[in-house]
């Protein structure tokens, strides 16, 4: 069996409830859409931490970002 293909997409500002898929009435993202149709939505997943940069090197790194000693936007490697 090969490994399964993984794709993260990775947005600022977008919060969760406001894609098509999601359900909100207003909003049009028919791209985020299809691929959701396609994939799989995690719905009730949560984050590390509530800044960006800690988060996804958290999830990169598979540390928790107490661990990886990023914990803010500012500092961190590549930033």
């Amino acid at each position: 069996m090969s490994a399964p293909h993984l794709l993260f997409i990775f947005v600022d500002q977008l919060r969760a409830d406001t894609l098509g898929c999601a359900g909100h009435p207003a909003v049009r993202t028919p791209h985020l859409d299809a691929l959701a149709a396609e994939g799989t939505r995690f719905t009730r997943a949560y984050t590390t931490s509530p800044l960006c940069v800690p988060a996804r090197y958290s999830l990169l790194a598979e540390r928790y970002p107490h661990q990886t000693g990023i914990r803010t936007n500012v500092g961190a490697p590549g930033v």
